[in-house]
């Protein structure tokens, strides 16, 4: 992680619970920054899509 900026994460996984609970344990974890969740690599391309003109995904 570069000093001052968050690390930005997509968490994907076909497996509610263990998105969920993923997404609930970096969310807690300074200096990182959860984007969104998807179920399944399309989705998670949209997503990725339309993200990036805000914010760079760092970890898929």
């Amino acid at each position: 992680m570069i000093i001052g900026k968050k690390l930005r994460v997509l968490v994907v996984d076909d497996t509610i619970v263990y998105r969920k609970s993923v997404s609930d344990v970096l969310s807690l974890i300074p200096g990182i920054e959860v984007v969104g969740v998807a179920h399944n690599g399309k989705i998670a391309m949209s997503k990725i899509v339309s993200l990036k003109p805000r914010k760079k995904i760092e970890v898929l």
